[in-house]
């Protein structure tokens, strides 16, 4: 009950019957004889309380379970506790070490000698696929295809054996088979081989839907086929997958899958212009990624071996306590055993008498140290309420109201008087909006929360990407973006959603601030040990008394672009913290009346 619990989505009762079981070995003292039982339990809690996103309990009930691990010699036992291990640093975005913990259950699946064959019909091609997809994560395209092959091998050699019975055993493997391909076709979107990808998918899709019984991971695949077929700009084609992703929902709920087709059915009324559908998708996206960001927030501030690691040293400076509060135990008797050497009992004695003077004060110390802690966490408490008061009921409602008028604009017809004021009552909204989320962005630097999360990035693509989401404010001033990029490919550990904010802010400043009919380059270089990013302007320049405060927290800063666009001020400031927390540096140089150059160094380790 345990165990099945936890693998139909109630971790509660998962719990439940684990502290059940755990009660009846420890009240009979049956841990020694029951050790691999009492292992699995530990590991079972463990990820309910993942599951539950208690990461504190859950890191415990790991650390107990990998401190029996030691004990036990039985490598099956061993194999779903090492691969879990590998599923959490994967959620974690910790890759690398993902592959070494898989790459670890395969090893033990190899040395398990009970029902062999049946482990690695199961387990073993999933761990393989697993490798393959931590690969695709770190753009290792062809390690990845490797082990997807080996999956798909692995399938085909135990179609017969992964049940009981053969017909159960073929639908288990087409739905392994299934998942298989649609991890594949990521390689292939990778490399822009979109319609292998296409052909992959349609294949995954119909193994989980007509033959296998993997229906969340077919659901997947809907989604990103969708996105495929938007890439291919073939929407008929995108609505049909959307559509029969939606039917899948309504029996089978899965946030992931939600997510993306709340987001991709906002895409698609964007494109066959539908402005009000269009609101009421992106609307229902943007809360409930939120919901699911909110819920996360944790999972990403430490690595699971981390957490073990400190755990591991904080059970052994308890062991080294245990074994000083031993030795003071002797040091007593002896000072018994020697109470005639009266100077021995008087300096024994002074010393007492000195360390609880000193105590006294350490504890009176420590009272006001604590003190202080509680008033500070007071008022950042007060401070991040104000803030979320900003974040939630602000933000949304100025958000909604910039699109309502970007509605009645474009919807309906108006005089050249009101057309005015609804164009600066948008633009209004729009500039308060981005206060809003910069003086965020701000508070959550000078908090020192800037989470860092890198992963191995292509940075060509990643700069596309940027270009991409603001060529549309070129076309009003007849701008065009040069693209210079390397001849090879540029591959550096960044935190890509930060890094693609600097870009995207440089972009827009690039164009806010060159004249009409101009253009702005982008070269893209490796110069030494640093990664190279310039965006070129042939603008207005930067004045002299305006240079020396270009990176500070301000919005006293703050000046119109050429076509009178607003500006707040505060956006060099965030790129700055983010170029400073990745270890680069930003730099300018301007000439008034000239042109503007910005430049990004980043290093490549």
């Amino acid at each position: 009950h345990c165990w099945m619990n936890n693998h139909l989505g109630n971790p509660q009762l998962s719990i439940a019957y684990a502290d059940s079981f755990i009660a009846i070995i420890e009240k009979n003292n049956l841990k020694e004889s029951m050790l691999s039982n009492y292992f699995e339990l530990l590991h079972e809690k463990g990820a309910a309380y993942y599951a539950l996103n208690n990461y504190t309990k859950a890191y415990d009930n790991y650390f107990k379970a990998k401190q029996m691990a030691m004990q036990m010699a039985d490598s099956c036992s061993l194999i779903g506790f090492i691969n879990d291990f590998g599923l959490q640093l994967y959620r974690q975005k910790q890759y690398a070490e993902a592959i070494e913990n898989f790459k670890e259950t395969i090893v033990y699946i190899n040395a398990c000698k009970i029902s062999s064959t049946s482990i690695k019909a199961n387990q073993g091609q999933e761990t393989l696929d697993n490798i393959g997809l931590s690969y695709t994560k770190l753009n290792l395209l062809d390690s990845a295809n490797h082990y997807y092959n080996l999956a798909l091998q692995s399938c085909e050699t135990y179609k017969y054996l992964t049940a009981s019975d053969s017909s159960t055993s073929l639908v288990r493997s087409a739905g392994f088979k299934g998942v298989v391909l649609g991890n594949k076709a990521k390689i292939y979107i990778a490399k822009n081989q979109l319609d292998s990808a296409e052909t992959l998918y349609q294949q995954a899709i119909y193994l989980n839907t007509t033959i296998g019984i993997i229906r969340s991971d077919a659901q997947l695949c809907q989604l990103q086929l969708a996105q495929l077929q938007f890439r291919k700009n073939n929407l008929n084609g995108m609505k049909k997958s959307l559509d029969q992703l939606k039917t899948g929902l309504d029996t089978l709920p899965n946030l992931e899958a939600k997510l993306g087709w709340q987001e991709m059915m906002a895409v698609y009324f964007q494109h066959t212009n539908n402005p009000a559908q269009e609101i009421i998708y992106y609307k229902n996206f943007i809360t409930l990624r939120d919901s699911i960001n909110e819920s996360k927030k944790d999972l990403l501030k430490t690595t699971i071996t981390k957490e073990l690691k400190d755990k591991e040293q904080q059970f052994t400076i308890t062991v080294l306590q245990k074994d000083n509060q031993l030795g003071k135990l002797y040091l007593w008797i002896v000072a018994g055993l020697v109470v005639m050497a009266l100077v021995i009992i008087v300096l024994v004695y002074w010393n007492f008498k000195k360390a609880k003077a000193n105590n006294k004060i350490l504890v009176k110390l420590n009272q006001q140290v604590n003190n202080q802690k509680i008033e500070l966490e007071k008022i950042n408490k007060a401070k991040d309420r104000i803030m979320n008061v900003v974040a939630h009921d602000l933000r949304n409602p100025i958000g909604a109201i910039a699109n309502f008028l970007d509605i009645v604009t474009i919807k309906y017809q108006h005089s050249e008087a009101e057309e005015k004021i609804l164009n600066n009552s948008q633009q209004a909204a729009v500039r308060s909006l981005n206060l809003i989320n910069e003086l965020l962005e701000v508070n959550k630097i000078q908090s020192g929360n800037l989470e860092i999360v890198t992963t191995s990035i292509d940075v060509a693509a990643l700069i596309k990407q940027c270009i991409n989401q603001v060529e549309y404010k070129t076309i009003a001033k007849q701008q065009h973006i040069l693209f210079n990029p390397p001849a090879s490919t540029l591959i550096i550990n960044i935190d890509e959603e930060k890094i693609q904010r600097v870009i995207i802010n440089l972009l827009d400043n690039a164009i806010k601030f060159s004249f009409v009919n101009t253009e702005i380059v982008v070269n893209l270089y490796q110069q030494s040990a640093n990664i190279i990013i310039e965006i070129q302007d042939k603008g207005m320049g930067i004045p002299a008394n305006i240079m020396e405060h270009l990176f500070e927290n301000t919005i006293a800063i703050k000046r119109k672009g050429t076509n009178n666009e607003a500006s707040n001020g505060l956006g060099l400031s965030i790129c700055k913290q983010i170029i400073d927390a990745h270890n680069g540096k930003i730099l300018v140089t301007s000439k008034e009346g000239s042109g503007t150059t910005f430049s990004i160094q980043l290093p490549t380790a």
